[in-house]
């Protein structure tokens, strides 16, 4: 996520996936599988995924539990059959399955807790709530299942589980319907100038609903950085937006982790100031001790300062926490190769195209290794070849497509890629942005 340009970070299928030991499994793990939609309106699947992400956030923010990233979990079933597996794949002793239906003003949420290494059942409960009791079903669950599974809370960790986001139904809808786009946006950073906007616009309506509602301020702020880095957006109003809406949000809520976050995005993506930077991460970590996110932007600000093996651990810590993310895979081959480990750089990108939604960017990725490991061109050709015009992949390696050409000495070639892309600036590796006018210059 730190330095990365178009990738997709959304898993494939679970057949891909690399089982751990049982051995290896924490006891106080658990993944929170996407829940059924069981309204008449299948409109309502945004509250479903609502519902989950939310009480996957409660738990997240338990230390003493290990808790699995929302893009991991996301390709799985609502009740797949072989939970065993589905523990192995994740690494985790223990899976959150439900159903959630919404009809008006109410809510009706149905759960189980299984053991995945003997498909016991935990526990199981349902509730029956009007909207505007949201909230204490999210905590009574997350207690509950940190109870289960003997998860020690912190007093702050209960303050945390038992927060009240905002008062207001509206605003609650808005900014859940929001997190659709924001997590569609980041699972595959090449769908940012397209999903991205449409978040920020719920999260602004939420805000107007709730001025009090710091996290949709936090998620806002979060929205812009990724605008401004993936867009790529460079300007000073993109960054002053951010700014302004993690600064409110730490007003109305000084712990929320989200703000901090967004505040560490902001001081290393828009200023290079890692040193703030990394403050804010470490206030970010705290509460949210689970956050593969907070990782991997950590290691890639050790990664930017040459402290390689810090860089390195903190990817493989991130890919404990999502290990079905592409893109963690594809960080640590990027940092492999800039320590000319290329055996190792190579075996990360594969692994990187194996859990790729869209492996033809993964592809890629890899065939570029190979121009700088073996000076291999013909690899970079034939993967760039199956890539589809038009695609999201397909223009976001567009700088690809002209360094191909280039270094191929196929002037004319790079020329029509200059010529021909509808962008005006392209975004290199490490995300730098320069007017694709410039690379035209250097065809010519």
């Amino acid at each position: 996520e730190g330095d990365s340009t178009g990738a997709s970070t959304m898993p494939s299928s679970p057949a891909n996936a690399a089982p751990q030991s049982v051995a290896a499994i924490p006891a106080k793990s658990i993944a929170v599988l996407p829940f059924d939609n069981l309204s008449d309106e299948k409109a309502n699947a945004y509250f479903a995924t609502g519902m989950q992400d939310e009480i996957l956030t409660r738990l997240a923010g338990i230390g003493d539990l290990k808790v699995i990233s929302r893009t991991s979990t996301a390709q799985y079933a609502s009740h797949p059959t072989d939970l065993k597996t589905v523990g192995h794949q994740l690494g985790v002793a223990a899976v959150l399955e439900g159903s959630v239906q919404k009809a008006g003003d109410k809510a009706h949420i149905n759960l189980q807790l299984i053991d995945t290494q003997n498909d016991r059942h935990l526990w199981a409960d349902s509730y029956d709530r009007e909207l505007k009791d949201i909230f204490a079903v999210e905590r009574d669950i997350a207690e509950k299942v940190a109870e289960i599974l003997k998860a020690k809370l912190l007093p702050e960790e209960i303050a945390r589980v038992a927060v009240v986001s905002t008062q207001s139904t509206e605003a609650h809808d808005l900014f859940l319907r929001g997190m659709v786009y924001f997590n569609r946006a980041n699972d595959q950073f090449a769908l940012t100038p397209t999903e991205m906007p449409q978040a920020i616009a719920l999260f602004e309506q939420a805000r107007a609903k709730d001025p009090q509602f710091a996290q949709a301020d936090a998620n806002l702020a979060t929205a812009h950085m990724n605008m401004y880095w993936f867009g790529p957006d460079r300007t000073a109003g993109r960054l002053a937006a951010a700014k302004s809406a993690a600064e409110q949000a730490l007003a109305r809520q000084p712990d929320l982790g989200e703000a901090h976050y967004a505040l560490a995005l902001y001081h290393y993506w828009g200023f290079r100031d890692y040193t703030l930077a990394s403050q804010q991460l470490e206030l970010a970590r705290k509460n949210k001790p689970n956050d593969a996110d907070v990782e991997t932007i950590a290691a890639s600000i050790a990664r930017r300062q040459a402290q390689w093996e810090r860089s390195l651990a903190g990817y493989r810590q991130a890919a404990l926490l999502n290990p079905r993310a592409s893109i963690t895979h594809f960080l640590i081959g990027e940092t492999s190769m800039q320590l000319r480990r290329y055996a190792e750089a190579e075996a990360a990108h594969t692994r990187a195209v194996e859990l790729a939604a869209d492996p033809g960017a993964a592809l890629v990725r890899r065939a570029d290794l190979g121009v700088t490991w073996k000076g291999d061109l013909a690899a970079l050709h034939a993967a760039l070849d199956t890539l589809t015009p038009g695609s999201d992949a397909y223009s976001g390696n567009i700088h690809l497509f002209f360094r191909a050409a280039f270094w191929s000495r196929d002037y004319a070639a790079a020329i029509k890629v200059a010529e021909s892309s509808p962008r005006d600036n392209w975004a290199e590796y490490g995300n730098i942005v320069l007017p694709r006018k410039l690379y035209l210059a250097q065809a010519l």
